[in-house]
């Protein structure tokens, strides 16, 4: 059934109150509660550095907003390896408690978090209410915390080139999409190991390892976890670590650990749209609305490319094929 329209951080925030207040998934045996410490009392480790905001953050009753990051290593099997920076906020609690901090994962992989996060606090940092995400933040901490290689993190794996062959091709339809958008992905990963960038670092298992070393340099001794999309599965694979300092999970439209997403994007966005249509049809309001098959951009067929790892398509190209018509 099609739901009345909400906007997508509200969705998250309804999802998030929710399953706080009810029951989080455990993760862990319930540890002691951590409150913030000092920086300088975690050690050894990795520590947190200061940094201005991307945009001015009012403080408010609650104090000031803490921007920064944190260093890791890119393989953290290799903790004296070359290291990648984690960026992250912290918006301290309005009523501060002995409840442990909520740190917060975007989707993707590679959503940014920060910068938009941040963006739609600050009305309410300035009313100092607790409106949109800052109701997160009532009685603790809640850390806004930026995948490697995405957003604020460094460094960040940003490809224009990807850009320019989207732009390049017409609106209208996504024919002729699929070999501009995979040279622009092999021109952006060549200049990015050309200026020295090991992409193998790149990966869930180890933004998984990036968790618990951001909560010990913001110096927590444990942490709730909420993650959506992309961000439940690395939620998952953080919960699989032992001694990690994890206690509990909250996922939203979590991705199971052995579905590959890129590669059912095609099916399961088919499986969507049959879905959402007929809870349309056997819906009185949005039949009358919509009518039968309404679902398209434009009233025309589209055809969208779906590009795998070293998938070549069923047709050949590089490319499998979704198409979106009508559904009777």
């Amino acid at each position: 059934m099609r739901l009345p329209v909400v906007s997508r951080g509200r969705r998250l925030l309804i999802v998030a109150i929710g399953a706080l207040a009810l029951a989080a998934v455990p993760a862990t045996p319930p540890a002691a509660a951590g409150q913030p410490a000092a920086v300088e009392s975690v050690v050894p480790g990795p520590a947190f550095t200061p940094e201005a905001c991307p945009l001015p953050v009012p403080a408010g009753e609650r104090g000031a907003v803490r921007c920064g990051s944190v260093r890791v290593p890119a393989h953290h099997d290799r903790p004296d390896g070359a290291t990648v920076e984690v960026a992250v906020a912290v918006v301290p609690a309005r009523r501060p408690s002995q409840r442990p901090p909520l740190l917060m994962l975007a989707g993707g992989p590679g959503e940014k978090l920060i910068r938009p996060g941040l963006a739609g606090m600050v009305g309410g940092l300035s009313a100092d209410v607790p409106s949109g995400l800052l109701a997160l933040a009532t009685e603790r901490d809640l850390v806004l915390v930026e995948q490697r290689g995405a957003g604020l993190s460094r460094p960040a794996l940003e490809c224009p080139e990807v850009l320019a062959a989207w732009r390049a091709v017409s609106p209208a339809s996504s024919a002729g999409l699929a070999a501009p958008v995979t040279a622009g992905y092999a021109a952006c990963g060549a200049r990015l190991r050309a200026a020295g960038v090991d992409l193998t670092a790149f990966n869930t298992t180890e933004a998984a390892r990036d968790i618990p070393a951001v909560s010990a340099a913001l110096g927590y001794d444990s942490f709730d976890l909420f993650g959506t999309s992309y961000g439940a599965r690395l939620a998952l694979q953080v919960g699989r670590a032992p001694q990690s300092g994890l206690r509990r999970l909250v996922l939203a439209s979590a991705i199971p650990a052995e579905a590959d997403f890129v590669r059912d994007v095609g099916t399961s966005y088919d499986a969507a749209l049959h879905e959402l249509a007929a809870a349309c049809a056997a819906d009185t309001v949005c039949h009358a609305v919509l009518g039968a098959g309404r679902h398209r951009r434009g009233g025309q067929q589209r055809e969208v490319p779906r590009l795998g790892p070293g998938d070549q398509g069923r047709d050949g190209t590089g490319a499998t094929r979704a198409v979106e018509q009508p559904v009777d």
